[in-house]
């Protein structure tokens, strides 16, 4: 008696056991109300794939942006030292220039030099504001 009694009792626990099987595949094939697992972890997957394609995008994006901004620092670097070494060479020109006529002793060449060099600094500000 003790035996049949165990034989029932690991029946029902197989047909419980049964029962849960088919109401969790039912779950995951059909889903409860919503889309069944299946189909969410197949939307998840694409929907990750889609993320991802975006985020190779802007990084390549990205990338481009800053070669180019280095680019452009690096030009702005360039003609920064331009401008500087052609104010230095104007200075030195009319320092020079000013110096000679000081040692002739004409005062109107002078004159004169002092205010080409203002011309020659004003000139090359105004073509450096321009770039």
């Amino acid at each position: 008696m003790a035996r049949n009694t165990a034989i029932d009792y690991l029946n029902r626990e197989i047909v419980n056991i049964k029962h849960d099987i088919e109401v969790l595949s039912k779950l995951i094939r059909d889903g409860n109300g919503s889309p069944s697992l299946i189909q969410q972890v197949t939307t998840l997957n694409i929907e990750m794939r889609n993320v991802q394609e975006e985020l190779k995008k802007e990084l390549s994006e990205l990338k481009d942006m800053v070669k180019s901004s280095r680019q452009t620092n690096a030009e702005s670097e360039r003609n920064s030292w331009q401008f500087k070494t052609a104010i230095a060479v104007v200075v030195v020109s009319s320092l020079t220039s000013i110096y000679l006529n000081m040692q002739n002793g004409d005062r109107r060449k002078q004159d004169q030099a002092i205010v080409e060099l203002t011309q020659k600094i004003d000139k090359l500000s105004t073509q450096t504001v321009k770039k």
